[in-house]
């Protein structure tokens, strides 16, 4: 760990919160990951064929926002980027983060946003065949939730949790994304999105 890994370490905690993202890289190849962890100077992600180490994206985060920076960190299935965000930048990114995480008095009087299911509640995932699989909600962002389930139904499968329908979009680490068809994610162009 270099030195300036050691100090964001120290100044930036991180925290564990699987949501989905998407990146674009310099020669303009858009992809999805899944984020593994991320704090105000940095993010790690899982995807099936993870960018080279030195790489430059540009990466937004569902409900959390925007984001610049290099791979520092490559294996076969995830990477780690450190950001170039700005200090203002990184200090709005750590107070989010902190209302998401929790930790933060003020969240609770923050306007509804994605993020209203608990992480970690168990419930139960019901397959097109009437299967019905125990998992537990992981995390809720903008016509998405992530499952921890195994074993993992196909992508495409149409699937039921709780009241509500949708479809195994992908597959990660720890189980599956469904999309909610009734609640779209907006999805513009990542050089478009602003900080």
């Amino acid at each position: 760990m270099t030195d300036s890994e050691q100090l964001e370490k120290r100044k930036y905690p991180r925290i564990e919160l699987v949501i989905q993202a998407r990146f674009l890289t310099e020669d303009g190849v858009e992809d999805r990951a899944t984020v593994e962890n991320i704090s105000a100077g940095g993010i790690a992600l899982h995807c099936e064929k993870p960018p080279a180490r030195g790489t430059k994206l540009i990466i937004y985060v569902d409900d959390i926002g925007r984001f610049e920076g290099k791979i520092i960190r490559q294996t076969e299935s995830s990477f780690a980027v450190e950001f170039s965000s700005q200090e203002l930048k990184r200090q709005r990114t750590a107070r989010r983060l902190e209302q998401i995480d929790g930790k933060d008095p003020a969240a609770e009087e923050m306007p509804p946003s994605a993020f209203t299911v608990k992480r970690n509640e168990a419930t139960h995932l019901c397959l097109s065949d009437g299967k019905e699989l125990k998992c537990k909600v992981l995390d809720l962002s903008l016509g998405q939730i992530l499952l921890g389930v195994l074993p993992r139904p196909p992508i495409g499968e149409r699937v039921r949790i709780g009241q509500m329908e949708g479809r195994v979009s992908a597959h990660h680490a720890r189980g599956v994304a469904v999309e909610i068809p009734n609640v779209q994610p907006q999805w513009g162009s990542l050089a478009e999105n602003s900080d």
